[in-house]
């Protein structure tokens, strides 16, 4: 399924909070993975709904920034080991984020994936 040019102007004004397919609030969205840096100020995320299991990426651009007192933040150390992400369930995930099934897993992809490489 593709998202109309209706259903992403709405979803962006509400704030991205309801799902832009099946109106879900958005305690039933979760990012399919970190976000990714694509250039200077802009910076994509993978989103899925896991009630209808629609992808979509949310794109964010740089527009202001504001100071924050001195010592708030703390750096990471280089010398750290980041912890890895949790882990939903024990299936493992498409590349959009969806859980897969034995079946999905052999075709490399989840059934929504598969199913737009084909459109």
């Amino acid at each position: 399924m593709t998202l109309s040019k209706k259903q992403k102007r709405e979803y962006i004004k509400r704030g991205g909070a309801e799902c832009p397919s099946c109106g879900y609030d958005d305690r039933h969205f979760h990012p399919a993975g970190p976000p990714q840096f694509v250039e200077d100020g802009h910076i994509e995320l993978k989103v899925i709904c896991i009630n209808c299991m629609t992808c979509w990426l949310e794109e964010y651009h740089l527009a202001k920034i504001s100071e924050l007192a001195h010592g708030s933040v703390k750096a990471p150390s280089p010398f750290e080991e980041p912890e890895p992400p949790p882990k939903k369930s024990g299936r493992p995930l498409c590349h959009c984020g969806s859980p897969l099934t034995d079946k999905e897993q052999e075709q490399g992809k989840c059934h929504y994936c598969h199913r737009r490489s084909q459109e």
